[in-house]
């Protein structure tokens, strides 16, 4: 309603507001200040007036309704939607030509549009279905429940059964959909996907044309939804589990056995599904950021032992040098002994 009055509001305004500007110029230049560089139209009130509309187009009977789950998010939406004449400058104008805000315009506007239009007639219902009923105005309204907010689903026609079998056949389809989806309930590792799979199709039935059983419906997707809710958790509790057990082995010094646990832990992770996004980014990175702590000290220490293996290598070479000079000498005893003592240090090396 609000909308069809802005439009309405809005061309006279902007129309009438350069007229006005053309013919006040000496006012506004007069009354400039340093404060602003920016100029706002003078709006006439009774220009305005003239061009409103006296009785607004009233709202169609056959909106459709929300379901209860998303009636309020909606009407908050509806409500808090800027209008965009109350963000417009205004220009202080002289004394002789009063300025009227936007927001006054709507607020009479608005005045104006409730007492002109008619009261909305409720629904009469003239023919009960099995699960909703016919009004006055022959609209077919599905029933309200406890799971499912009610709303008009269509027209009842010269032959209404012809109406209310394509309603009752959209319904079923969303009857097959629950069906596969719990169906993949039972089997699939990403629960996660199987959830977002149900709140879609709560969506998309809340809203659509059809005819049935939305009660027994909804409250079977609901009862899914929080069977897949608890399983999401107990997958959480296990990966945290899995982290406990990787961050005990990340200051092992037992490299090979603890490299090879560490891939038994990441197949137990893969085995256990997807928990939500945020939730998973999160575990895993504490999970991998225990195998990584022990993989860098794992580089480490064979970064390390490469050293001394090159260390222990250019050592051995020396004493292979000096032993060859001993190799020629005729002087016995003290070559003999030499020799001995070069054994004891290739002794002390170590590897290489």
């Amino acid at each position: 309603m609000i909308d069809q009055i802005e439009d309405n509001v809005t061309e006279p305004v902007e129309e009438n507001a350069g007229v006005l500007a053309e013919q006040e110029a000496p006012l506004v230049e007069a009354v400039d200040t340093p404060e602003t560089s920016e100029e706002a139209a003078v709006i006439d009130p009774e220009v305005i007036e003239a061009e409103l509309p006296e009785t607004p187009e009233r709202i169609a009977p056959d909106a459709e309704i929300a379901p209860a789950d998303d009636a309020a998010p909606a009407a908050q939406a509806e409500t808090e939607a800027p209008v965009g004449l109350t963000e417009a400058p205004v220009v202080e104008a002289a004394a002789s030509e009063p300025v009227v805000a936007a927001d006054a315009i709507i607020a009479a506007a608005e005045e104006r549009a409730a007492e002109t239009a008619e009261p909305e007639e409720p629904a009469v219902p003239v023919e009960m279905l099995a699960f909703g009923f016919i009004d006055q105005h022959r609209r077919i309204h599905q029933n309200t429940t406890e799971h499912y907010r009610g709303h008009v689903v269509g027209k009842a026609y010269d032959n209404p059964e012809n109406q209310i079998a394509d309603l009752e056949k959209n319904f079923s389809q969303f009857v097959k959909d629950a069906d596969l989806i719990e169906s993949d309930a039972e089997t699939a590792k990403n629960k996660v996907g199987v959830l977002g799979r149900i709140r879609k199709l709560k969506a998309t039935a809340g809203k659509a044309d059809a005819l049935g059983d939305f009660d027994a419906l909804f409250s079977r997707l609901r009862s899914l939804e929080a069977k897949l809710i608890e399983e999401i958790e107990q997958k959480k509790l296990t990966k945290e589990s899995l982290i406990a057990r990787a961050e005990e082995l990340k200051d092992s010094t037992e490299w090979r056995a603890t490299g090879e646990a560490y891939k038994a832990l990441f197949e137990e992770w893969k085995q256990v599904g997807a928990t939500g996004k945020e939730s998973d980014d999160s575990l895993w990175a504490r999970f991998i950021g225990a195998r990584e702590h022990f993989n860098q000290r794992r580089s480490q220490h064979f970064e390390q032992r490469q050293e001394q293996w090159g260390a222990n290598a250019a050592a051995k070479q020396e004493l292979i040098v000096k032993a060859h000079e001993l190799s020629t000498s005729d002087d016995w005893r003290p070559t003999s002994e030499a020799l001995r003592n070069l054994f004891a240090d290739w002794k002390k090396v170590g590897s290489a």
